[in-house]
């Protein structure tokens, strides 16, 4: 298996990342969330598996309406908006179109908003600006956590509008986002180590079948395969997208 192989794989598993990412973004508000060591483990287990049921039957329905070959030839691989084409005809990618703009909205929105939760942690202790951690006496959410987040993402859109890849700046912001999110997570499940050789156990939630379950060091190889080669699978790719 060569190089192009490997980094043609990593910029296709950034779009199945992509679908099954935010399943975390719920701890992000867990300081506003009462008893949160027994409340938030069941949104997280019931958000990922309700999104893996939903991705799984809808690419069974999808590979039953539209064989491989077919489904490769899609225009631009918008395999969604054939598929609604072939079922209910011209209307179908009415239908698609008005469906992914409410599913945006509404992720961009929870996204938005919960966000700046984690930069207000982050700062508390001592791991991001320290304004970030200041709360708006009126509003009551950390708007300068807001703001910090909207200027790193308004630079994210400019740096990749620039060139001849203008075209491609969503496909170029969907990799980076992939890529830079697993790296996270990778270090996320780094920190269970950690934690659980901590003293204090007090905060750590225990897991079943721990250690007979596969373990968590089973996932560093891939995530960190594809955080390396993914950013530089697509040739012209913006800069800050690849670092």
């Amino acid at each position: 298996m060569n190089m192009a192989v490997i980094t043609g794989f990593a910029v296709a598993m950034s779009k199945a990342l992509f679908a099954y990412d935010s399943w975390n973004v719920v701890t992000f508000v867990s300081e506003e969330t009462r008893d949160n060591v027994k409340t938030l483990p069941s949104p997280l287990f019931l958000g990922t598996l309700g999104v893996t049921l939903i991705y799984a039957l809808t690419s069974i329905a999808y590979l039953h309406i539209l064989p491989l070959s077919a489904a490769a030839n899609a225009p631009d691989q918008r395999i969604a908006a054939e598929v609604a084409r072939i079922v209910l005809g011209p209307a179908g990618l009415g239908v698609i179109a008005g469906a992914i703009l409410i599913s945006t909205a509404g992720c961009v929105n929870g996204l938005i908003l919960s966000g700046p939760w984690l930069y207000l942690a982050m700062a508390r202790d001592r791991l991001f600006f320290r304004k970030a951690a200041l709360i708006d006496a009126k509003s009551h959410v950390p708007l300068t956590s807001l703001k910090y987040q909207a200027i790193w993402s308004i630079t994210l859109i400019l740096s990749g509008s620039l060139g001849a890849r203008g075209a491609q700046l969503y496909s170029d912001l969907l990799t980076f986002t992939a890529f830079a999110s697993l790296l996270f997570n990778a270090l996320t499940v780094y920190g269970l180590f950690v934690l659980r050789n901590e003293s204090v156990r007090s905060y750590c939630v225990r897991t079943g079948w721990w250690p007979i379950r596969s373990s968590p060091r089973s996932t560093w190889p891939w995530r960190c395969s594809f955080r390396f080669s993914s950013p530089w699978a697509t040739p012209g790719t913006p800069a800050l997208a690849r670092w």
